[in-house]
């Protein structure tokens, strides 16, 4: 991750279950609840509309940006970023390493690897907002969820005698979080050593600020972060195994029960730091899904993609853009996913992103003949659905 950053005024719009993080970050102590899970239920009434979306399953784009920091990796780290909802996040594996982002790291190693270099997680949350995987650290008490800040939306507020640990295989590791006028004192402490204390009050509100930290050598270690006095806002960490400055990372950027719309309308803190911290060479875009299942209009939803693109322009590292069409989890009646997926392809195509549609991959969640594909709520991937999901990434990344 980058270790400079800009200081830009994080605004919050209309998002559901989320509040001013300015206001928060004056000490007002509002918590905030996590984006809702997807219901289930039968759809309410809707016209039905159909399009016919692309036979392509995958289109190239343009991919010169990621294909170029992969060549480099050898002398710089090449970052990807997936961006999503409780797909890629990981709801339905049962472990962390089984997720899709995951072994789409695994893969990419496997692939193109950097000698002597293993390499870390990449960015791990305070918490997941998905619910079938193990917590990634250990948590003593009750840190609030504070939705407005962090990869994902993840972000926790440690006071008192609250704390994260987390274990971990690593090398070194970046603190994230977020400072601002209601931002405490941050205690640091690798394996039960010294407590390294970090001020996080500024005057101007930030997101994505990082503090590096050596583990003293490679192995497992333990990261305890706390609160020395005030509140701490905690994004995650960033774990690194010897790819400080160099080898592929992929880095966790999604939010359970998240839709197109919330990102959209959080464009301003998607352009923040946090986002330009971890420096994408590539965006892997996995977003429509539960908008699909909220039967989110048409307009609506060609508005949100047209100011996510405008989103992708301000980043400074001008990242390629891979948009991955999800499967249909819902099989809703009313407004179809083929209407969605159209307008995905559309937009795609008039802004030179690849595209891997995996409605013509993977079958409709509600067929007999699912091949294992998914996990027993029959809406999310199982551990098989997940590496199906890696292995369709990496294959259109790879193919020359």
């Amino acid at each position: 991750m980058a270790k400079t950053s800009t200081r830009a005024t994080i605004r919050r719009s209309d998002a559901p279950a989320r509040v001013s993080r300015r206001t928060i970050l004056a000490g007002t102590g509002l918590t905030l609840a996590a984006a809702a899970a997807p219901s289930v239920l039968a759809p309410t009434a809707a016209s039905a509309q159909t399009a016919t979306a692309s036979p392509l399953t995958a289109v190239s784009g343009d991919l010169t940006a990621f294909r170029a920091a992969l060549a480099n990796r050898f002398f710089s780290r090449c970052n990807i970023a997936v961006v999503g909802d409780s797909i890629s996040e990981g709801q339905g594996a049962t472990a962390v390493a089984s997720r899709s982002v995951n072994r789409l790291a695994d893969s990419l190693r496997l692939r193109f690897p950097v000698p002597g270099v293993a390499g870390g997680q990449g960015f791990l949350p305070a918490q997941f907002a998905t619910t079938s995987l193990p917590a990634p650290a250990a948590v003593f008490g009750s840190p609030a969820l504070n939705a407005g800040f962090g990869p994902g939306w993840r972000c926790r507020q440690i006071t008192g005698s609250q704390s994260y640990t987390f274990t971990v295989t690593a090398t070194s590791v970046d603190v994230v979080y977020a400072t601002g006028s209601g931002g405490g004192a941050m205690g640091v402490s690798i394996d039960n050593g010294p407590v390294q204390t970090i001020n996080t009050y500024r005057t101007a509100l930030a997101d994505g600020v990082v503090s590096h930290f050596a583990t003293g050598g490679s192995g497992q270690h333990t990261v305890t972060i706390t609160s020395v006095s005030g509140t701490v806002f905690l994004d995650g960490i960033v774990i690194y195994n010897g790819d400080e400055s160099s080898g592929i990372t992929v880095h966790d950027c999604s939010h359970y029960g998240s839709t197109l719309h919330q990102w959209a309308q959080s464009s301003s803190a998607i352009t923040s730091e946090w986002l330009g911290a971890l420096a994408p060479s590539l965006i892997v875009f996995e977003l429509g899904v539960n908008d699909y299942h909220g039967q989110q209009s048409l307009t609506t939803f060609t508005n949100d993609l047209a100011t996510m693109s405008n989103v992708f322009n301000t980043l400074p590292t001008s990242p390629s853009v891979l948009v991955v069409i999800d499967y249909d989890a819902f099989n809703m009646t009313g407004t179809l996913w083929s209407s969605y997926v159209a307008l995905y392809q559309t937009w795609a195509a008039a802004n030179g992103y690849a595209v891997l549609d995996l409605t013509q991959r993977m079958p409709a969640t509600n067929t007999t003949k699912s091949f294992g594909l998914y996990a027993p709520d029959n809406i999310h991937p199982s551990n098989t659905g997940h590496s199906f999901i890696a292995d369709a990434i990496a294959g259109l990344l790879t193919a020359r």
